[in-house]
């Protein structure tokens, strides 16, 4: 099987500028940890009193933990959101398992960008091939590409299929059926 551009290549790669990864920053996170940090050394420094103590406290000690947990998620590997430019709207990833004796009809319709022999074709509960869905929210653009697993993981075996327009609510309506 010859190597294959997978979605997240294709996105970072794509000439027009048509998407981009929004990144998620840490400012919430920070503040909330350093308000936390503050009363704790408030709650040292200042407290006479065991109520009001207790309080500052544990109040303190729930904004440091919440900041640091935040500050954690958006600092991590995949904090990124793929944004669609035209319309900037949020791209979401579906990957939905393929029906094994439908793989073939799957691959063949993503490669020839033919969207009604796709929709014919049928999801399993699992399976060695999956398709990789990116939708925006506001269903103007899809990405679509066919995965099949290879030891160890899913890697590309079409081209990514760009779709829009009323093709992309027909795409919707066929990862969306049970």
């Amino acid at each position: 099987m010859e190597e294959k551009m997978s979605i997240s290549q294709y996105i970072y790669m794509a000439s027009d500028a048509k998407f981009s990864k929004k990144r998620c920053l840490p400012t919430k996170g920070i503040v909330c940890l350093v308000i936390g940090v503050l009363l704790l050394v408030l709650c040292f420094a200042v407290c006479k009193g065991d109520a009001l103590k207790m309080t500052l406290l544990s109040l303190g000690a729930i904004l440091a933990v919440a900041g640091l947990i935040w500050v954690a998620v958006c600092c991590g590997k995949d904090n990124g959101k793929i944004i669609y430019l035209p319309t900037g709207a949020c791209m979401k990833s579906c990957k939905r398992y393929l029906d094994a004796n439908d793989v073939m009809t799957c691959r063949n319709a993503v490669e020839n960008g033919d969207l009604s022999a796709l929709e014919s074709v049928r999801f399993a509960a699992s399976s060695n091939a999956q398709i990789h869905v990116m939708i925006s929210k506001d269903d103007a653009c899809a990405l679509v590409q066919v995965l099949e697993y290879v030891p160890h993981d899913f890697m590309p075996s079409t081209r990514v299929w760009e779709l829009s327009g009323s093709d992309v609510v027909r795409l919707r309506a066929w990862l969306n059926k049970k």
